[in-house]
């Protein structure tokens, strides 16, 4: 899993440094934005903070940034009168510039350079308008929450069942607007491991711990993923991050299937050995 490329789109990225990412049809890293289909269509400021969670941070990030910035122009004040007045203008002309940024709604696609499949996304762009003739026109900014055939954010293995493969690509599906729920599909990913693996138990923790004596390591990994699934389930502390360092572990977790088949694939090699070298 390249936690890197994820990490890099979290929030608003520069519409001409959005990474390629993995395609959902052939699994190759060469999935890439294509810029002319971009649609762009006003998004009411009645509407906008209940549109999106990214749209909320924005906000919130903005106003604690004016916050800061009006306490320090307070000290500013009590130190020097003109000291004050130079941090007041340095205020607004921030403030003039936070003001030439509105969100708008979009939609567009993503094309696969290696097998031509396409994705559509959508999401919301930060568009600079200034308001001087003089000021240089900021990058658009753009966050796709949304995208069609969901893209898995990992490999997973072609021998991982599919009630498993079904959860996680919900997981990754909701990663992009909602951690939470992301991380509570997570742990129902967790679940069906278990299950498939014939563990017993009345809870998570309980299935969890009577792999250990089977499967040690990957019992310990799934202690951490619990969790991970347990927060997003029961409170709020889940941040995009954390779900990024989870779905890595959890891609080791899953590489059992792939090492089992492997040695199945391997046994009768094994078998045709023995029975050569034993009888001697």
């Amino acid at each position: 899993m390249n936690i890197e490329t994820w990490g890099s789109i979290l929030s608003f990225v520069k519409v001409g440094q959005y990474p390629d990412l993995p395609c959902p049809y052939c699994q190759h890293h060469t999935l890439a934005l294509d810029k002319q289909s971009l649609h762009r269509e006003a998004l009411p400021d009645s509407f906008r903070l209940s549109a999106s969670r990214h749209c909320r941070l924005e906000e919130a990030r903005k106003n604690e940034a004016k916050a800061k910035r009006q306490k320090e122009t307070e000290g500013a004040f009590e130190e020097s009168w003109l000291w004050g007045i130079t941090s007041l203008i340095a205020n607004i002309s921030t403030e003039m510039k936070a003001s030439q940024w509105s969100i708008l709604q979009c939609i567009g696609y993503f094309r696969c350079t290696h097998c031509n499949g396409a994705v559509s996304a959508t999401g919301f762009v930060k568009s600079h308008k200034p308001i001087s003739q003089n000021t240089v026109v900021e990058p658009e900014r753009i966050k796709f929450e949304y995208f069609s055939p969901t893209i898995p954010m990992m490999t997973i293995p072609k021998y991982v069942p599919d009630l498993i493969e079904v959860e996680l690509m919900d997981a990754f599906k909701q990663f992009h607007f909602d951690p939470l729920s992301s991380a509570s599909k997570l742990r129902r990913a967790i679940e069906r491991f278990c299950e498939g693996e014939g563990a017993s138990g009345g809870n998570l923790h309980r299935k969890i711990e009577s792999l250990q004596n089977v499967m040690p390591d990957e019992a310990g990994y799934l202690m951490t993923l619990k969790l991970v699934g347990n927060e997003g389930t029961h409170a709020h502390d889940v941040t995009e991050d954390d779900l990024l360092q989870a779905f890595n572990l959890f891609e080791v977790v899953l590489s059992i299937f792939e090492r089992r088949e492997k040695f199945r694939l391997v046994s009768k090699h094994r078998d045709q050995l023995n029975e050569k070298f034993e009888s001697q």
